[in-house]
């Protein structure tokens, strides 16, 4: 599937850039319209391939670091996750903390949004 580059304003009035991977533009439309999305620009997103590595448990573990500074901070889980993926380099990275950030918007626990990643040990 192909991936796009989207620049979207949410129902908020905040512009955001995502990378997604959908079977079509209109696919991807629907989706992000069923996310409460509208999209500004759409483009075919080839990442680099610096950005192409596998996620590493390195990875994994600054993550986890990022991500309980900025619970411990009094950040929602929903926000946390969209500073940590905005501020994301590898590509991989960033598309599973996305598809984490829309599981809790979709009311999954962190948990049960974990367990859909395998770059997550199951006794993470």
């Amino acid at each position: 599937m192909p991936n796009f580059l989207v620049k979207a304003v949410n129902r908020q009035g905040q512009r955001l850039e995502l990378t997604r991977t959908a079977e079509d533009l209109n696919s991807l439309k629907e989706s992000l319209r069923k996310e409460g999305l509208t999209p500004l620009s759409i483009k075919t997103h080839k990442p680099r391939l610096s950005s192409l590595k596998k996620i590493t448990s390195r990875d994994i573990l600054v993550f986890t670091e990022e991500l309980a500074n900025l619970l411990e901070a009094g950040i929602s889980i929903d926000r946390a996750l969209y500073i940590l993926a905005r501020h994301t380099e590898k590509v991989q990275m960033r598309e599973v903390i996305q598809a984490l950030q829309r599981d809790i918007q979709r009311g999954r626990s962190l948990s049960e949004a974990l367990a859909q990643h395998n770059c997550f040990p199951k006794v993470y």
